[in-house]
């Protein structure tokens, strides 16, 4: 995989201290910084009993109160981290770190469930899930993360207490680091996760050098690219680091004290480093991920120029189609003057890169028509043309719809870039199928044109998405479930046991006669990996060019593709599957003539009504 190189955001250190002997915590913030850490983690309660009181003399405020920092330290440098069985006690720290400013809190999940009563585990989750929502409410709260481990039972439980809390934005996940197969890992990373916890045990000697243990290096890895900052608890023991201040910083040499948290940064910093650089797709995606987008409907609206400029930036999609007309003129060289039709040319891209190819083959008669219905469109081409740079002297413009044109003379390549994140959802078929008519009625008798690309086809796969699903269900507007999104997948699991998304809808050009047809309907069936919650289906395409040339937005392919983002197509009812289930889905492509849209619906293990009746939610105008 070619990498952008562009290096990845730094790692941001928290450092958890459980036991401080000193009320100085501007000391202490002088140490971290000194470090390279960026907050403290701190229990804001010195005393160890419950809160009993009303007066609250068994709550001793560490600093003695909010007076021992001022606001901005507070709220930038420390977090506070809540060790209660008692949940009354557990409100009262919560209301304390709201009231002295932190923006954010670690309430430890396995504390909380250490009770010593009669009441079940579920009472328990309910009770405390009654606590966090209601300090969540306010509207001052800080962030609460949950610090449970890595384990298949802390993801029910943190579940149970998401949705019990109505899937709050505030309310995070802290990983406490463990071994966990790489499937397992990936569920958590479609969870809303706050922080990484190491402890000690994280971490091993290797020669000289403190690394990161086997079983917690790649599950760091994959959440290193999820913004995650990365606390180190305290077990790495900050009085020590104290008496031997003078540390040198620059070796890696074996000592008798315990692995010291300078060691634990380097460790993580390493393996930080290791990983390769951004991907052009990473990279471009980056401000987009797991935002909802309304897909592009390029047939209805007129595009501006940011967004035609945006497109064109992606050399890897223009460089197949220029090396897909290269080949196809090394395959027919019988053709002495090659014409070239290229509807929906925008601004001029694959125009240039067609006139490349001519240019690279040596070709100097030939025809290229760029068809194009945006006005302000036009105006550029009629500038390029103008310009007369790099053969554009001998392209024709022919403005209008590509379904209504009058053709000058037949065509033996019909180039275009009329796909969207589903394949056909920006209505290419309708588009190309349309042209191919218009030739066939005007040259009946003219041999067989070559279309670029030729074959198209969707892919779907189930997912779990909570991120992306609790935006949709937080909103007023329930018809947002109707409606396909283009998303910047991040934070989401793919629930199939087959990691391979089934292929659904395809087209392809010329039309055979049995595929003229533009609606379609697919059934696909999915095995369930592990127990899970079905949000929906994530939709990708591939297409082939011509001959033994193709591009994919399928998760692994083609990373260096930034034109295009995959769909999300939502489920307005959320559903838990188990391990081994099936799941059903049903998918239609509908058109009436002046629209085209999507119904879904799923039938097992559990049935859902199909969604966007009739295109009543969202449709493509054509």
């Amino acid at each position: 995989m070619t990498a952008s190189g562009v290096l990845r955001p730094p790692v941001l250190f928290g450092w958890f201290i459980n036991d401080t002997i000193t009320d100085d915590l501007f000391g202490i913030i002088k140490l971290i910084e000194s470090l390279g850490i960026s907050f403290l983690v701190l229990n804001l309660n010195k005393c160890k009993n419950v809160v009993k009181t009303p007066d609250n003399e068994d709550f001793v405020p560490l600093g003695g109160s909010d007076l021992a920092l001022p606001s901005g330290h507070w709220a930038q440098r420390v977090v506070s981290f809540i060790s209660k069985s008692d949940l009354d006690a557990l409100k009262f720290e919560l209301s304390w770190a709201s009231y002295v400013g932190v923006r954010s809190i670690i309430v430890d999940l396995a504390s909380v469930l250490a009770f010593e009563s009669d009441e079940d585990i579920m009472d328990r989750i309910a009770k405390l899930s009654q606590v966090l929502i209601s300090s969540l409410s306010l509207p001052n709260t800080p962030t609460i993360h949950i610090a449970l481990d890595a384990s298949h039972e802390s993801w029910n439980i943190w579940r149970m207490i998401y949705e019990l809390c109505n899937h709050s934005h505030r309310l995070k996940v802290a990983l406490i680091l463990s071994d966990l197969d790489e499937d397992e890992a990936k569920r958590w990373t479609a969870e809303p996760l706050g922080l990484a916890i190491l402890d000690s045990k994280s971490f091993a000697k290797s020669g000289y050098k403190c690394v990161i243990s086997e079983n917690v290096r790649n599950l760091l890895a994959h959440i290193m690219d999820f913004g995650v900052k990365v606390v180190l608890h305290s077990e790495f023991d900050y009085r020590d680091l104290i008496r031997e201040f003078v540390y040198d910083d620059l070796g890696d040499k074996i000592t008798n004290v315990p692995l010291t948290v300078r060691e634990a940064i380097k460790a993580v910093k390493r393996l930080h480093a290791s990983l390769n650089p951004l991907s052009i797709r990473e990279f471009h995606s980056s401000g987009y991920n797991d935002l909802l987008q309304t897909p592009l409907q390029p047939l209805r609206d007129h595009l501006d120029s940011s967004t035609y400029e945006e497109f064109e930036r992606c050399d890897t999609k223009y460089d197949i189609f220029e090396t897909a007309v290269r080949q196809w003129l090394e395959e027919n060289t019988t053709v002495r003057r090659p014409v070239a039709y290229i509807p929906g040319a925008g601004r001029g891209p694959l125009v240039q890169r067609t006139l490349n190819a001519f240019h690279n083959k040596g070709i100097k008669d030939y025809s290229i028509y760029a068809i194009e219905k945006n006005p302000y469109a036009i105006l550029t081409l009629k500038h390029r043309i103008k310009d007369g740079q790099s053969g554009w002297d001998k392209v024709q413009l022919i403005f209008g719809d590509m379904r209504d044109i009058i053709p000058k003379e037949p065509a033996d390549l019909i180039i275009s870039e009329l796909l969207g994140s589903f394949a056909d959802n920006e209505l290419s078929p309708e588009c190309i199928y349309g042209i191919e008519a218009v030739f066939n009625k005007h040259f009946p008798n003219h041999k067989q044109i070559q279309y670029i690309p030729q074959r198209y086809t969707s892919f779907l796969t189930p997912i779990y998405t909570p991120k992306l699903w609790e935006r949709l269900y937080l909103s007023e507007d329930r018809k947002c479930f109707h409606t396909p999104y283009v998303v910047a997948l991040q934070s989401y699991y793919n629930i199939a046991a087959n990691p391979d998304p089934l292929p659904c809808f395809s087209f392809e050009h010329p039309s055979r006669k049995e595929t003229t047809k533009l609606e379609r309907y697919k059934q696909l069936r999915f095995t369930v990996k592990k127990d899970c919650t079905l949000h929906g289906f994530a939709g990708y395409f591939s297409f082939r060019l011509y001959g033994d040339l193709e591009m994919s937005i399928l998760p692994g392919h083609s990373d260096e593709v930034k034109s295009w983002f995959p769909m999300y197509f939502p489920v307005e009812k959320a559903m838990y599957v188990k391990e081994s289930q099936v799941i059903t889905l049903h998918i239609w492509r509908k058109c009436d003539g002046t629209r085209v849209w999507y119904e879904w619906a799923v039938t097992t293990p559990f049935t859902s009504a199909i969604h966007n009746v009739n295109g009543f939610s969202y449709s493509i105008a054509c």
